[in-house]
Parts: C-alpha cells; sequence; structure tokens
C-alpha cells in the first residue's frame, strides 16, 4: 500500500517531473489548496492520499473530484483511496468548498505507474519457413513510468528463438520510454517452440509475452500471375508475367506448363510464354502453368480453359439476282456469343480454285456480326476466325448463293401479221461463254423453247422469227456457261393478226 502524510507526501513544491500543477486565480474568500504533488499510485495496488488546504476564515472545507483515475475516489474530507486499474498521467481537477460556497479549483498531475506494455497488440504465433528471410519489429514502452525511473531505464530481452534468429533492442526517440525490438535471421532448421518477451522496469515491474513459433519447410512458389492463352488452328500460345508478389522469398527455378489432354513442358525460370501444339480445334482443354523452385516444389497452378469455337453463317443457300444485295450475319460463339470479336468473311466465285478475303467482320456487344454482299457469279461464302482468347481457330459452314442471269429483251415489235419476222434482241449479265439465250413460249402453263441462239462475246444476243395468228406469252431465258443460275425476263404478249 502506498500511504502519504499531509505534510510529507502531498504538499511538495514544483512538479511531477517537468509537468506543472495549474490553479484558478484565487478568490480571497475561498479556500486555498496547498497539494500540489501528490504522490505516485500504482496499478493494482491500494492508494491513500490526503489532500491540504485551508480556509482563510478558518472554516472546514469539503473537496470533490470529478475525473479521478479509474479506481480512485475522494473523501469529504480530501482523503483520495482506491485501486487504481490503468497506467497513465492523469491531470485530476480537485475542488475546495466552504461552507460560504467559496470554491477554488486545481489541477494536479496523479502518475499510475505499472509494468511496461507493447504498443499496439502483442504478437501472436509466428509462422517461418526454413531460409527464408525473417524481420518481426515490435515496440515496448515503459510510459509515464520514466518519468520517476530516469536516468535508470527498463530492461528488455528476447528468449527461446530458433536457431538462425537473434534480437535487437534500440532505444527510439529522445527519451526511454520506447524499445524497438527487432527479431530477424534465416531460420536455419525446421522446428517449433516459445519466444519470450520479457521487460523489466526499475520499479520492478515486469511484462513476460510467450509467443509461439514454428518453422516449417520452405514453401511453394506463389501461383502464376496474368496467365493468358491464345488459341489457334490446332496451337495454342501461352503467356505469363511470374508469380503474385511473394513475401517468403522463394525463388523460381522453372516452369511447368501442361496441356490435359496431353503432356506438360518444363521450362526455365526465364520464360514467360511458350506455343503448345498438336490440339483438336473440336475438343475442350485445360492448360495449366505452375512455378517450381529448388527447394521448395511446385507452387498452385493456374488453369485456363480452351474451348472450340462455334462460327454461324446465315443465309446458308440463297438464289439472288445478278449484283443484288445478299445480307450475311453471324456469330462467334465460344461458351456463350463473344463481344468484339474480328473474323474474316471469305469467298469463291464460280470457276475459282483459292478462297480469297471479302472483308473484316466484328461482332457487336450482343455478339452478332453483319455484312452485305453484291455478287455477280454463284459464289460460296465463310466465316475463318483465325482463334483468340481461351478459343480455338475455327472455319464456318459453307454458304452457298445462286446468282441468275441477268436477261434483258426489246422486240422489235408486239404487234405483226401472220410469219412477218419479229426480232428480240438483248443482253446476258454476266457475259459468260458458252451461255445459251432461249426464246419460249407458254403452252398449257409450261415455258417451251421454240429457237436459241448463242450470246456474242460482249453478252448481247438476237432472235428473228414470224409467227401463226394469235395472241403469244413468249421470253428469254438463258442457261450454261457454269458461272451463273439460270436467268429470264418477264412475260411479252406479240399479238399477231
Amino acid at each position: 500500500m502506498i500511504t502519504t502524510a499531509a505534510a510529507v507526501s502531498l504538499l511538495g513544491a514544483g512538479a511531477v517531473g517537468g509537468f506543472p500543477n495549474a490553479a484558478l486565480a484565487a478568490d480571497p474568500d475561498a479556500p486555498v489548496i496547498d497539494t500540489s504533488r501528490p504522490a505516485y499510485a500504482h496499478v493494482g495496488d491500494a492508494y491513500e492520499a490526503q489532500l491540504e488546504g485551508h480556509d482563510p476564515q478558518g472554516q472546514t472545507i469539503t473537496w470533490s473530484s470529478a475525473n479521478l483515475p479509474a479506481g480512485l475516489t475522494v473523501s469529504a474530507s480530501g482523503l483520495i483511496t482506491g485501486v487504481p486499474t490503468a497506467k497513465n498521467l492523469y491531470k485530476v481537477d480537485v475542488v475546495a468548498t466552504d461552507p460560504d460556497g467559496n470554491s477554488a479549483t486545481k489541477q494536479l498531475y496523479l502518475v499510475v505507474k505499472g509494468a511496461p506494455a507493447f504498443i499496439g497488440d502483442p504478437p501472436g504465433p509466428q509462422t517461418w519457413h526454413l531460409n527464408r528471410p525473417v524481420s518481426l519489429v515490435e515496440d515496448i514502452t515503459d510510459g509515464v513510468d520514466v518519468v520517476d525511473d530516469e536516468p535508470e531505464v527498463m530492461t528488455v530481452e528476447v528468449t527461446g528463438l530458433p536457431a538462425g534468429l537473434t534480437s535487437t533492442i534500440q532505444r527510439t526517440g529522445s527519451t526511454n520510454t520506447i524499445f524497438a525490438v527487432t527479431v530477424s535471421g534465416t531460420p536455419t532448421t525446421v522446428s517449433s517452440g516459445t519466444m519470450v518477451y520479457t521487460a523489466v522496469d526499475p520499479d520492478g515491474d515486469r511484462l513476460t509475452v510467450p509467443v509461439p513459433w514454428t518453422v516449417g519447410a520452405p514453401p511453394p512458389p506463389t501461383q502464376p500471375i496474368g496467365v493468358t492463352v491464345t488459341g489457334g488452328n490446332g496451337t495454342a500460345t501461352v503467356k505469363w508475367n511470374g508469380t503474385f508478389p511473394d513475401s517468403n522469398g522463394t525463388e523460381v527455378s522453372g516452369w511447368v506448363v501442361r496441356a490435359n489432354p496431353g503432356t506438360s513442358q518444363t521450362l526455365p525460370a526465364s520464360a514467360r510464354s511458350v506455343t503448345l501444339t498438336g490440339f483438336d480445334v473440336t475438343r475442350y482443354y485445360q492448360i495449366g502453368v505452375r512455378a517450381t523452385s529448388a527447394d521448395g516444389g511446385e507452387g498452385p497452378e493456374e488453369i485456363i480453359f480452351v474451348t472450340p469455337t462455334e462460327l454461324t453463317l446465315s443465309p446458308a443457300t440463297l438464289i439472288a439476282g445478278y449484283a443484288n444485295p445478299v445480307d450475311f450475319s453471324g456469330q462467334i460463339d465460344g461458351l456463350g456469343p463473344v463481344a468484339g470479336t474480328e473474323a474474316a468473311l471469305e469467298q469463291k466465285p464460280a470457276g475459282a480454285t483459292t478462297w480469297t478475303r471479302v472483308t473484316t467482320v466484328k461482332t457487336n456487344r450482343d455478339g452478332w456480326w453483319h455484312h452485305t454482299v453484291n455478287p455477280t457469279v454463284n459464289t460460296q461464302y465463310r466465316v475463318v476466325y483465325a482463334g483468340g482468347d481461351k478459343m480455338w481457330a475455327a472455319t464456318s459452314a459453307i454458304a452457298t448463293i445462286t446468282v441468275r442471269y441477268a436477261v434483258t429483251v426489246t422486240p422489235s415489235t408486239t404487234s405483226t401479221t401472220v410469219n412477218t419476222p419479229v426480232t428480240f434482241k438483248g443482253t446476258i449479265r454476266p457475259a459468260t461463254p458458252g451461255v445459251v439465250a432461249y426464246l419460249q413460249r407458254l403452252t398449257n402453263g409450261e415455258w417451251v423453247t421454240i429457237q436459241s441462239t448463242t450470246q456474242t462475246a460482249g453478252g448481247a444476243y438476237s432472235i428473228s422469227r414470224g409467227f401463226p395468228r394469235g395472241t403469244w406469252s413468249l421470253r428469254m431465258y438463258a442457261s450454261g456457261g457454269g458461272s451463273n443460275g439460270y436467268g429470264f425476263t418477264s412475260a411479252i404478249r406479240l399479238t399477231v393478226s
């Protein structure tokens, strides 16, 4: 117990370790507070101190205070008692009041001493790894105790460290209040144990904190980052950016790139890409990348799924007029429609042996693309996707557009007499060698050829003939040449009298 007598413990000149004690301006009729420096208290110990003062009229003083440290109270006679619970430097306002209501207030500094403590939470259990550097820094303070204890200071040590680690103790700042405790080094054996932080101040107050630790086997490398797989026509280009930031110091010694189904390749530590071959673009594959190390084994694998690509092309078949617009549309689909992706629309006209590019199509945000062509001959179309992110190359089914010959006709007359020749002239487009122009009449609901001729090199034709009496429904019909579908004109009405 700390017990203080009025004359010895509570009446001292000056201040507590340089902390001033403050009083309000004196009222000549008010009591006078004589106490200037209460004795130190200690956490967990019973405390007793008498406040001292006098009244100019010699009346009895009543004491009070609203902000004593937790655990302490003051009686009307000015006796502070109790057991303080928290270490600190407290500003305490004490009030002395006489029976006439005159009062005086004075601010006193009361130091509650106690054991050293960590700044913040003490360290929890530690997990370290063999041959991996360790650095653990904690701050321990003796707080307000140093005010009374200097020049003596607390002592700090750490015991029970694993092989390869040491501790260093260093004062921080210009006082002896805070000490930085650093545990550092490189563990050399796999083991476990408990290290103990101990701090003892000049009053004998002690901080003891046991911290369990474990030194495990070297950890594996971390997972690769930035892994991408670009599918091609039976190939896959794999790229990566290294591993996640690795605080355990594991050094990557190489990489394993795996295809499932398929085989694995082992690459040097400097590698950041590889192109794999031999894939079936109609199948699903897993492509995995993982890091290896000399002493930590293999790390977790980053897996990318590569899917077949489905290309749609519509219409699949169509009969169109010469040079008329044909509107194509389609989707590029992996695990769903893909927006913002490009493919080549290709064509192979009649007579050609190779495919040529028409244009590059690009899907919109809904995964669709659209393009209009104006073919003049029979033409096949397809869409070719070169491959992309997580998708194989692909070629769509072929769309076939049959283009009819464009046939024109101008008769010399539409009203004539019996057996008077009528001349039918016109053109056939395109002007393809081997195309035959047919003059046809409608008989019993069917068109029947009555005369024919081959076109000129420029695509022109001419047919002349006479007709019996009657009304004739006629047309020109063109076919042959192999480049286009047959074409025909609208019906011509010829009156013969």
